[in-house]
């Protein structure tokens, strides 16, 4: 996806944030290097709760794959980061959200505005495609702060609206 958007001439980069086994590591530089990508992508390592939050406030888009981490993390269980959780960080952040279809995705992509779901399996130019949408124009930070306020408000939210300023 990365390289399609490169070759429409989008300065378009690619960040990951979480662990990476050396194996996968290897992997992603061999594939970007074949690509001609590999300049465009940041491989940040384990971040703090607090340097994610930054970096999906500075992201244009937020694209979850169907499982982050592998086949447990579909069910939500340990192997990997919940691509549910992944989507409603975005959706706190503000940041358009590009995720892979499932049922639970669905459901959160119908409440909440800003989710775009694509199937698995497109191909990578279709992805593309629906990455370009949201990427010129970032979310001011009303909008973002807008995002927050119908999360918390959303059943995806265990706690009722507690922000000083929830009245807006």
């Amino acid at each position: 996806m990365l390289a399609a958007l490169r070759r429409d001439g989008l300065p378009a980069r690619l960040r990951l944030a979480g662990p990476m086994p050396p194996a996968q590591r290897g992997r992603l530089l061999t594939h970007a290097t074949a690509s001609g990508i590999v300049g465009a992508v940041d491989l940040l390592g384990e971040r703090a709760p607090h340097e994610v939050a930054r970096l999906l406030v500075e992201a244009a888009l937020l694209v979850v794959p169907a499982a982050v981490g592998g086949p447990a993390a579909r069910d939500g269980g340990h192997g990997g980061s919940d691509p549910v959780l992944a989507v409603l960080a975005g959706c706190a952040a503000g940041t358009p959200v590009l995720a892979a279809d499932g049922p639970a995705v669905r459901a959160v992509a119908a409440l909440l505005p800003g989710v775009t779901v694509l199937g698995p399996d497109a191909p990578d130019d279709a992805w593309a495609r629906a990455a370009v949408g949201p990427l010129p124009v970032p979310p001011t930070p009303d909008e973002r702060w807008a995002a927050l306020r119908r999360l918390r408000r959303s059943p995806f939210c265990a706690q009722g609206p507690t922000l000083a300023d929830e009245h807006r």
